[in-house]
């Protein structure tokens, strides 16, 4: 019995299905509550620097009003780092998330989204249009497809605001320090108080900004992946 040629060819393979990866979401709500938590106490504390501001002013330079100063200065610095830390994470998953709500042709990536707080110049407009991507593609009212369509709709008042107040009250930072570092004499010490208390004020209404920015990115975000 002949046996059967081979067959140069086997038979068709079956299709393969294929396979669609899809960004997972991860949820924003734990750190934004956390962090909305952290500004608010920097807030408070902004505030209880004012307050003892006044009191050197109103009572003179004196050794125990020095040190109030000091220990006040010294927390404002402890809650402000264990914030802005916070904040890079929560911001680093919520332009993460933007993926799985379909957004594409994103002008960063999550680690640069970031990374440019610390580039000095571009650290000046960068992180603002970052943050402005991950306002826009989190709006459960708007549609984010491949159409690049959702990029043009509003970045709205309350985000320019947290931005513009987020320079000035560095850049009063930048003078509060130098000022009292260069503060030798009673008198210069007093002036740099009141440097120091515009800047405390301007850090209260920044961080208010922040905690609302913070919350409403998270309310977005959340509902939107519902």
């Amino acid at each position: 019995m002949q046996e059967p040629l081979p067959q140069p060819f086997g038979p068709p393979a079956a299709p393969v299905a294929s396979i669609t990866t899809t960004q997972p979401y991860n949820s924003v709500a734990t750190m934004g509550k956390i962090l909305m938590a952290l500004l608010g106490i920097g807030a408070f504390v902004d505030l209880m620097s004012i307050f003892f501001s006044g009191l050197q002013l109103s009572s003179g330079v004196t050794a125990s009003s020095e040190m109030q100063q000091m220990m006040i200065g010294l927390l404002q610095l402890l809650v402000f780092l264990i914030t802005a830390i916070l904040f890079l994470f929560w911001m680093h998953r919520a332009y993460s998330n933007l993926k799985s709500f379909g957004a594409t042709d994103l002008g960063f990536s999550p680690g640069w989204a970031i990374g440019y707080f610390f580039v000095p110049f571009l650290n000046l407009w960068k992180p603002f249009e970052a943050m402005s991507e991950i306002w826009k593609a989190s709006d459960p009212n708007t549609r984010v497809d491949a159409s690049g369509q959702w990029k043009s709709a509003a970045t709205g008042a309350l985000l320019n605001a947290w931005w513009i107040m987020w320079l000035v009250s560095n850049i009063a930072g930048q003078v509060v320090m130098r000022t009292s570092l260069e503060a030798d004499q009673p008198a210069e010490v007093l002036s740099a108080t009141r440097v120091a208390m515009i800047a405390d004020l301007l850090g209260v209404f920044s961080a208010i900004l922040a905690l609302l920015v913070v919350s409403e990115v998270t309310r977005r975000q959340e509902e939107k992946h519902r």
